[in-house]
């Protein structure tokens, strides 16, 4: 008898707090209001490592935010404790083909494809913080910051 098997999508708790730019201790704060974890054994000793069904996940983000405009979850989000990136987290790049890459702290273990996919994003990022508040101050153009 063949013993079935079934695959599913997960993240694990370290990937999420990478993707929201926290340590990976927030994770494990919140396993209260968080799905039910899967345990993951990756054939080495030790506990298993925890993941989320990224369905779950995305239900999990609806449901608790689902509700509010663009504006209200970035607004809620500049009002939380701790809405800064803590110093020394890894920043997450857009590339143009769009897949993402996690950015180390230290650039210089960078490609120089990775590093100039990092300047582009940085850039991009730069202007959009830039247009935003000059439609936030009334006969300010983005040049005069």
């Amino acid at each position: 008898m063949n013993p079935s098997s079934t695959t599913t999508s997960v993240i694990t708790a370290q990937q999420i707090a990478a993707l929201i730019d926290r340590d990976p201790s927030l994770i494990s704060a919140c396993k209260d209001v968080l799905p039910e974890p899967i345990p993951m054994h990756t054939g080495q000793s030790g506990r298993p490592q925890l993941c989320y069904r990224i369905e779950d996940i995305v239900d999990f983000v609806m449901n608790r935010t689902g509700f509010m405009s663009e504006i209200q979850a970035r607004l809620c989000l500049a009002l939380s404790p701790e809405h800064r990136r803590p110093k020394g987290q890894p920043k997450i790049v857009d590339r143009d083909d769009g897949s993402f890459f996690v950015a180390p702290t230290d650039l210089s273990r960078l490609s120089s494809e990775e590093l100039d996919a990092y300047r582009v994003d940085r850039a991009k990022n730069h202007t959009a913080l830039q247009n935003s508040r000059a439609k936030r101050i009334p006969n300010r153009s983005p040049s005069e910051e």
